[in-house]
């Protein structure tokens, strides 16, 4: 202690502090933070770090790895302070100085105390829980595409690559396994800014009219913001709700907003999308730290299911992409070949009942590729060319595959053909969906909730602001009823301003859906009928996928929601559909 007085002596002469209270002790026992004041009731903040060998961890872990892990963060924190700190939109203590006296470091700041923000509440009203959510959207906004050179590569005091024992504590099971791809999809994201990594309520301060401040800044470093946000959330002990979960993700994006001088609608939909991954990462820390912590929650546990699940669909969706891209590889090597056209049955149209040695051996490749994953992650699977063994009605999700859609297009060599991979959950929810065009070499790919894609790339719908295009069917043309219906489909466009109408009726069902989007405004509609056929789930699965992801109608012909798991058949006919964009 001596040591300490004189060096406040000394670094702030004339002033007189002294030593007033210990605000706490730092984790672990690497020292304290001390409040020291003057007569004047003029005060300052010293945090003040001691690097001894000999540290008592709460929970007995004091290894060298855990020792030069605090060591870093002091480290970080004096980074912070010193480059940072200062550049902060969002309220933080100002350093006074940082040095070192023999072999501890020394940090004096702010009291906040004194400048306005004393309120330290163990629980917090609705008030002051929204000023720190806006606290994290301002501090992240000012950070926003930020390297912070000199911090942590990644930011929290749990990331996975600074916690191997914990890690290690925990039990078995699908968090562990899937532990270091989740890490992967949080790191990977494409907006990062600086993350507080340590925002819990114990470290904000509060003024009386609810303005509020934040401390300790160890674990600063890149990442997602959604990490700050999940924490704080963890901090408050009556969050465990969906419905609250929405409501808080909206006011953190509008502030964020607000701070960043406009919306970024990529960044929002980007970070949404990061929210239960960055919550199961935190319960991966808690499962190996404190398993029975009360943190752990039923919220918890079911989003961080919801985030394994979708690991789970995005392993299985690259499977799916390459079975689809090899079985296309095989159906467009094979455009010019003679084929054996055979028919399926005489109930069936011709686009519907004709089946050749290509759409076997498209299957035979699809099914190489999938089949083991039917006992991996038990699924069911349904596919045109097979019988169906009713195992769609027996598991939660089934594959769903049509390994040659548009074989008439196929066998007339014109474009319109495709490869069609879905995965359907029981209750006829599709929740990944795979479209492959080989003639042009066009991938179309989707996960619930994860956006859709064409070659890796968001799809954008771009509407012609003069043209509409009617999709459907080549039976639909030689129908009683097509001259009366194409006719009012294109006086309703006109009436919008569309004065030019295009047909397109020649393709399969699912490049029938994907020309929809790309030739926007458009509809592919298909009416009921009593007739076997009218296309089957395997044609229309991926496709309501994608229409899902993009916000884009993809019903039945009366606007309700698909059939996508019918139990008494596998067609559609008695339906028919409307897919819109």
């Amino acid at each position: 202690m001596n040591s300490l007085v004189s060096f406040v002596a000394t670094r702030f002469p004339g002033m007189e502090y002294r030593f007033y209270e210990k605000i706490q002790s730092l984790w672990s026992g690497y020292g304290s933070i001390e409040r020291w004041k003057n007569r004047d009731e003029e005060s300052i903040v010293i945090k003040h770090i001691q690097f001894s060998d000999n540290h008592n961890h709460p929970r007995g872990w004091n290894s060298n790895f855990g020792h030069l892990r605090k060591v870093k963060s002091y480290e970080v924190e004096n980074t912070w302070y010193e480059n940072f700190a200062h550049k902060s939109l969002a309220r933080v203590p100002r350093k006074l100085l940082n040095d070192k006296i023999g072999g501890s470091q020394v940090i004096v700041l702010e009291d906040l105390n004194t400048s306005g923000f004393p309120v330290r509440p163990k629980y917090i009203n609705e008030k002051q829980f929204k000023a720190c959510v806006s606290w994290l959207a301002q501090f992240h906004a000012g950070f926003m595409n930020n390297k912070g050179e000199g911090l942590w590569n990644t930011g929290t005091y749990w990331h996975l690559d600074t916690r191997p024992e914990e890690f290690k504590q925990m039990k078995p099971g699908p968090l562990k396994k899937y532990a270091s791809k989740i890490d992967e999809i949080l790191s990977s994201c494409k907006y990062k800014t600086l993350v507080h990594g340590d925002a819990k309520l114990a470290n904000f301060c509060f003024s009386e009219e609810c303005q509020v401040a934040a401390v300790d800044f160890q674990y600063v470093g890149a990442g997602c913001g959604m990490k700050d946000l999940i924490y704080l959330l963890s901090s408050v002990e009556d969050f465990e709700s969906e419905e609250r979960e929405s409501e808080v993700l909206d006011f953190y994006f509008n502030e964020l907003a607000h701070f960043l001088g406009g919306q970024n609608k990529e960044l929002e939909n980007e970070w949404r999308k990061l929210y239960k991954f960055a919550w199961a990462d935190f319960n991966r820390f808690l499962q190996g730290w404190s398993p029975g912590h009360w943190k752990l929650n039923d919220y918890v546990n079911e989003i961080t299911s919801n985030a394994i699940w979708s690991v789970q669909c995005r392993e299985l969706l690259k499977i799916a992409e390459k079975s689809a891209l090899e079985a296309g590889k095989c159906i467009q090597n094979n455009i010019n070949a003679t084929l054996n056209i055979e028919s399926k049955g005489s109930h069936l149209s011709r686009a519907s009942g004709i089946v050749t040695e290509i759409d076997e051996k498209a299957q035979s490749i699809i099914l190489n590729f999938i089949s083991p994953t039917l006992k991996k992650y038990n699924l069911g699977l349904l596919s045109e060319e097979l019988i169906d063994d009713s195992s769609r009605f027996e598991k939660d999700f089934f594959w769903c595959v049509d390994p040659l859609d548009g074989t008439l297009p196929f066998t007339e060599k014109v474009e319109g053909y495709s490869v069609s991979i879905a995965l359907v959950s029981r209750d006829g929810t599709p929740v990944l969906g795979v479209i492959y065009n080989p003639r042009k070499d066009d991938l179309y790919t989707c996960i619930k909730g994860e956006g859709a894609f064409k070659n890796g790339v968001p799809i954008r719908i771009n509407p012609s602001k003069e043209k509409f295009t009617f999709i459907t069917d080549r039976s639909f043309t030689k129908s009683s009823m097509y001259d009366e219906f194409v006719a009012n489909i294109e006086e309703k466009a006109k009436s919008k301003g569309l004065h030019k109408f295009q047909i397109i009726a020649h393709g399969g069902a699912s490049m029938n859906a994907v020309w929809v989007l790309e030739n926007a405004p458009a509809a592919y509609i298909k009416l009921p009928k009593k007739q076997s056929g009218g296309g089957g789930i395997w044609d229309f699965a991926a496709a309501s996928c994608l229409f899902n992801e993009l916000n884009l109608k993809a019903t039945n012909f009366e606007g309700q929601k698909l059939d996508l798991n019918r139990k008494d058949s596998a067609f559609m006919n008695h339906e028919g559909v409307w897919f819109e964009a």
